[in-house]
């Protein structure tokens, strides 16, 4: 990606700048004299012109299942007028709208031609609102800025397209998990009825491909509609049998499983607009997470990496461990910390109940400690390597902001838990289920490893509706696979 530095001037010196609040503008307007793109507004389901106008002056944004304004200094006053580099924004009007529309944000100035990128987003076009209060101190002070430009004759046009794909898609991402989960418990339940081996590998595999082919179709350029979506899963089921048929031993399953989470993190490195222009993915035009990988993603790759970690031992544990870890938790690919933690909170109670220790107290809070502190020091080598995230910068700012982080974040899972009846009968209709099968006699160290992973998960992730529901079709499908399997066998 060729990105030109806000201008070499620029950087040399600090540069006049001015920020311009105008009325929502195509952008074609500015495109002929600078660089032009999408600014999401706000983060959560709404977004309102106070807290938009805050955002924007402030660099940071206080997400609408939270409530109230972002706090802190202003960092810039807005301009009266042009300046030798002017930014030009539109913002929702007063009041309170659905986060559904991106607004026109445009630079004029030295070295702002084409198409706006962040590295912030990930996706070429698409700004994030607490970007340009940054990018305004970092060129009034000569730095590099959070916003630059790339060069593109068709700015205006990709911009629409792009636009178009966020609307469509928005349609499908509520039946797209539906499918998911629905894929899964539907080749689960046949299997616990047959008691057949090969429909409870083909538990196991139903939601991984049916991702995998849900990023094909964003890779190809489709908008994510539902009958398109819907067709994926609907392959993916007699997919997902037919893979599960040939995976018939240890070593080709664990095989199948490491294969997807690799082909993820290429994908999560390499084009990581892929994923976030999916109906499974982060949600960049609601302005929670632009890139990476969700507590959904999350919590499906927890299959992939404990089936072989418990049916190949020690070196499935850390070979495809570390994968998943790689995948989960590098800022350059899954960049979630509290995946991180999840996943070895999983490894740790799968081996230790392999090894048929026992779980004192004691041994518990030892095993979380050290989890907590393995996690830290992953993040840390990230950061040291040159890798930058939301996670690098908390854990950067000492325990005080990790703790801030951490509080963040259950307040947003309170909220988030508790916002109608009927996402909180989901929640905990789902962990009651959860609990049952982890509980049932005979008890297994791979249900009962993931069961350790979802608890957890409610615990540091912010989405525990989607925590528990794709929770719940893991573990109905790891219950009717080991409920299947034959001796010795997968």
């Amino acid at each position: 990606m060729l990105v030109t530095a806000a201008g070499s001037a620029a950087s040399a010196r600090p540069a006049d700048v001015s920020v311009l609040v105008v009325p929502p503008f195509p952008p074609d307007r500015y495109a002929d004299r600078g660089a032009v793109g999408l600014l999401v507004p706000g983060a959560g389901p709404t977004v309102s012109g106070a807290g938009a106008r805050a955002s924007l002056v402030r660099g940071k944004v206080q997400s609408s299942v939270i409530g109230g304004l972002p706090s802190g200094p202003p960092l810039f006053e807005l301009g009266t007028g042009p300046a030798r580099t002017t930014i030009y924004v539109s913002l929702p009007p007063p009041g309170t709208h659905l986060n559904r529309r991106r607004y026109g944000i445009a630079i004029v100035g030295p070295g702002y031609h084409g198409l706006l990128v962040s590295s912030h987003t990930h996706v070429p076009g698409l700004i994030a609102i607490a970007d340009v209060a940054p990018t305004v101190v970092a060129l009034r002070e000569g730095r590099t800025p959070a916003i630059e430009a790339r060069a593109d004759a068709n700015a205006p046009a990709r911009l629409r397209n792009l636009d178009n794909r966020f609307r469509q898609i928005g349609g499908a991402r509520l039946w797209a998990r539906i499918l998911t989960v629905g894929s899964t418990l539907l080749l689960a339940l046949i299997a616990a009825v047959t008691r057949s081996p090969v429909f409870g590998r083909a538990a196991l595999l139903a939601a991984p491909l049916g991702v995998a082919g849900v990023l094909v179709l964003s890779a190809l350029g489709s908008t994510g509609t539902l009958p398109t979506v819907a067709l994926v899963f609907a392959l993916s089921v007699p997919g997902a049998v037919a893979v599960a048929a040939f995976a018939s031993t240890r070593l080709l399953l664990s095989a199948v499983f490491a294969g997807l989470i690799a082909a993820f993190l290429v994908v999560l490195v390499a084009w990581p607009e892929v994923p976030a222009l999916a109906a499974i993915g982060p949600r960049p035009d609601g302005g929670g997470r632009f890139y990476g990988i969700t507590n959904s993603l999350e919590t499906l790759l927890l299959v992939p990496t404990l089936v072989p970690a418990a049916v190949l031992g020690t070196a499935g544990l850390v070979a495809v461990g570390l994968l998943a870890l790689v995948t989960v938790g590098w800022s350059r690919a899954g960049a979630d910390g509290g995946g991180l933690i999840v996943i070895l909170a999983g490894l740790a109670v799968l081996a230790a109940r392999v090894r048929r220790t026992e779980l004192t107290a004691r041994r518990v809070a030892m095993w979380a400690v050290a989890v907590v502190a393995v996690a830290a020091l992953l993040v840390a080598l990230d950061a040291i390597s040159g890798g930058s995230s939301h996670v690098t910068h908390a854990l950067g700012g000492g325990p005080s902001a990790l703790a801030r982080d951490f509080g963040h974040r259950i307040h947003l899972s309170y909220n988030s838990a508790t916002e109608s009846w009927r996402t909180l009968a989901v929640m905990l209709g789902s962990l009651a289920a959860i609990a049952v099968l982890v509980l049932r006699r005979p008890r297994t160290p791979l249900l009962e490893a993931f069961g350790a992973a979802i608890l957890v998960s409610m615990l540091v992730n912010d989405s525990p509706r989607d925590v528990s529901l794709f929770g719940l079709a893991g573990c109905a499908a790891l219950w009717s696979w080991e409920r299947a399997r034959l001796p010795g066998r997968v």
